[in-house]
Order: structure tokens, then C-alpha cells, then sequence
């Protein structure tokens, strides 16, 4: 992983792709190896969160979910991690294509039908199975 000063002096921020609750993933460009990539940064928590100020956690624990799953199918690989300079946690990462929110807003209708949000989480079931039962054998 490279350093947080490393990073910030390689990647652009393009624009942000979605926000959440518990961080946001912005588009970005990697100046020195001409690629387009996620950054996902926990925001700041002001004592919500066992009363600390950042609870990194969160980040931390899908990042080793990440690095322990690096190399299979549909997994990112992830470029770099570390902390904002208001000590927020950030990883950054390959896009693997389209996310939900966008295909979701891609539509006429603003929610995906019933179907196709069980057929999503299907395929999602069904490759987190096909990953588990391989990585045991």
C-alpha cells in the first residue's frame, strides 16, 4: 500500500459516484498509471461511534475481506489505503463497472422491479458460494 502523501500526489478526484451513510465512494483518476479509479472514504463521525471520533473499523475490516479475496473473480484489487488529513480512513480501488445506484438511475422507473432485485442479490448469493466453496477445497 502507498503511503496516504504518495497517494494524494498520483490521484485526481473526478467526481463522486454515490454517498452513504457510513462513506462515500468518489471517482478518481490515477495520473501516474492512466487509470480510473473508486475511492471510498469513511467520513467523519463526531462521537456516533463508541464515542470516538472516527470509528475506522468499518473500512478496515473490508479491506482485509478485499485483500483476502484479491486475484478471484469480481473482486477489486485495492491501489492504496490510509487516512485523510482529518484522519478519516480511505481505500482506493478498481472499478469493476457500473454500481447499482447508477443502473438503478440509468432507469425510467427510480427502483429496480422486485425481480430484478432478487435476480441481483441471486448472482451476488450465488458467486459468494462459488468463492467460499472453492477457496475450501
Amino acid at each position: 500500500m502507498q503511503s496516504r502523501e504518495k497517494c494524494l500526489n498520483i490521484l485526481q478526484n473526478s467526481n463522486q459516484i454515490v454517498i452513504f451513510k457510513f462513506f462515500i465512494v468518489e471517482r478518481g483518476k490515477d495520473k501516474r498509471q492512466k487509470r480510473t479509479v473508486a475511492i471510498k472514504v469513511e467520513p467523519e463521525h463526531h462521537g456516533e461511534l463508541d464515542n470516538a471520533p472516527n470509528d475506522p473499523r468499518r473500512l478496515v475490516i473490508e479491506q482485509q475481506v478485499l485483500l483476502t479475496l484479491r486475484k478471484k473473480p469480481n473482486i477489486p484489487m485495492i491501489y492504496a489505503s490510509g487516512k485523510t488529513e482529518k484522519n478519516c480512513p480511505y481505500i482506493v480501488m478498481q472499478i469493476l463497472g457500473k454500481n447499482l445506484t447508477t443502473l438503478r438511475k440509468e432507469r425510467t422507473e427510480p427502483k429496480f422491479t422486485l425481480s430484478t432485485a432478487f435476480r441481483i442479490g441471486q448472482q451476488g448469493s450465488r458467486k459468494s458460494m462459488e468463492q467460499y466453496n472453492s477457496s475450501n477445497n
